[in-house]
């Protein structure tokens, strides 16, 4: 008996420095999910967006339009700790569950804060 498949679209939060940063990723991640990409334009705008056609992605700068995406599942939240809070409450909001790195919170009372923010809309946060 063959395990139990489940495809799920995840939106990948990050911010990425370069095109190449950003290739290399959707390398390692394809074709196990669907991306859609967020990330600060650093670089010439179209670079990326070139990049994220390439691989069948969708680029945005604004993390929330992959937050609201209609056909997003999940995010993924690749940012500093700095940006974490706000990232995380947005996603919460919305009812998308979040793979969060580590540290959570750059501090306790910002951690504090973010616990309080799930509890009134609880998502699946690992």
């Amino acid at each position: 008996m063959k395990g139990l498949q489940v495809r799920a679209e995840v939106g990948h939060i990050e911010t990425t420095v370069t095109v190449a940063d950003l290739v290399e990723e959707v390398r390692r991640l394809r074709p196990a999910e669907e991306l859609m990409v967020s990330g600060e334009r650093l670089y010439d705008d179209g670079d990326f967006e070139a990049a994220a056609r390439e691989f069948g992605c969708r680029f945005h700068t604004d993390y929330r339009r992959v937050i609201e995406a209609d056909d997003i599942d999940a995010v993924i939240v690749a940012v500093p700790p700095s940006l974490h809070s706000e990232i995380v409450t947005h996603a919460a909001r919305a009812g998308r569950p979040v793979l969060l790195e580590k540290p959570a919170a750059i501090d306790l009372a910002t951690g504090r804060a973010m616990r309080q923010e799930l509890e009134r809309h609880p998502v699946p946060v690992m």
